[in-house]
């Protein structure tokens, strides 16, 4: 499955976090879809009336994960599921669903940040390396296997990209200075981005196969954030441009030159969701088509799409980007 927390997604799951801890104890209703143009977007709602929500993955079934309220959040059918926290965790956040609704991300407490599984009701704590204190959970596979990284025992600020599968933690990058993986796909590719020792600054980007890695483009800065399968890989080069890599050759996803863009998921026709500037976007035929947002609002980003064509992500409720609600965008 694709991998919603990918690179550039911090910014707002601070934002998001932060807001959402101050919310009340009733859960808000959404309200009904707004159409515009082939879109229409539907305001999924937030947990115990919080005032801002944001859905990071969509599966096939058009369910959606991410967070409301400091936890992390299931949309599904029509309800807004708070899938808690971890034992002693203080907030948690969701970054990719299955189609079975199984669900990762990471769980923050004060012995720090845990990758976590959530399936059939139940959060569990998936570990980190050992000797590492930290774990981040990224994307998971219809096999409920999840990729991400942990902290390596080398010290705190080396991660390492990491895949958990039948209850164990396998370090994907042992003698790597610094990895990360963000995605994998249902025959088990896994796409990330290391960095090296003769550039320690930018990371290039990475695809791993029966485990062994290899660099898919040598000579740029490149961060994946997903891969169909297909074997395209959505990135992002860390100045603002996005492009999709495909069998060794990177096509530049179009957008204004004096404007930000970055993409955050693609889905097996290769449509890809994010955004450009303050606007949600699709790339689908080689057009960048922009998103509808919520009425009154300001900003908007797309972070998952499926093979639908429905993307998940977020639209401001206010002008001036304060709040902000999860949506769903459907044709």
């Amino acid at each position: 499955m694709r991998s919603l927390r990918r690179y550039g997604l911090t910014s707002a799951l601070a934002v998001g976090i932060g807001v959402a801890l101050l919310g009340a104890p009733a859960a808000k209703a959404a309200t009904p879809a707004l159409e515009s143009g082939a879109y229409r977007v539907i305001d999924l709602g937030t947990l115990h009336g919080s005032d801002s929500s944001e859905a990071f993955a969509v599966n096939e079934h058009g369910h959606a994960a991410g967070q409301s309220d400091g936890h992390a959040t299931l949309w599904r059918n029509g309800r807004v599921i708070d899938l808690g926290v971890l034992p002693g965790g203080l907030w948690s956040v969701a970054t990719d669903l299955n189609d079975r609704d199984e669900v990762t991300g990471y769980n923050s407490s004060s012995g720090g940040t845990h990758a976590f599984l959530w399936r059939d009701g139940r959060m569990r704590d998936l570990g980190a390396l050992p000797g590492g204190t930290d774990s981040y959970g990224e994307g998971v596979d219809n096999a409920g296997d999840v990729v991400g990284s942990s902290t390596a025992p080398s010290g705190p600020y080396t991660r390492h990209a990491v895949r958990w599968h039948a209850g164990r933690v396998i370090d994907l990058d042992p003698a790597g200075e610094a990895s990360f993986a963000t995605d994998i796909t249902d025959d088990g590719w896994i796409v990330g981005h290391r960095f090296f020792p003769e550039d320690p600054m930018n990371a290039r980007a990475t695809a791993w196969r029966h485990g062994v890695p290899a660099t898919l483009i040598p000579d740029a800065p490149s961060y994946p954030v997903a891969a169909n399968e297909r074997h395209q890989v959505a990135l992002n080069d860390g100045g603002g441009h996005a492009s999709i890599w495909h069998r060794g050759a990177t096509t530049p996803l179009p957008s204004e030159p004096a404007l930000f863009a970055q993409v955050h998921d693609i889905n097996n026709a290769g449509q890809a969701a994010g955004f450009v500037d303050v606007d949600a976007i699709v790339w689908r035929n080689g057009r960048a088509v922009p998103l509808p947002g919520l009425p009154a609002g300001g900003s908007a980003a797309a972070y998952g799409v499926n093979d639908h064509g429905q993307l998940a992500g977020y639209s401001a409720t206010t002008s001036d980007g304060t709040h902000h609600h999860a949506v769903l965008w459907t044709r």
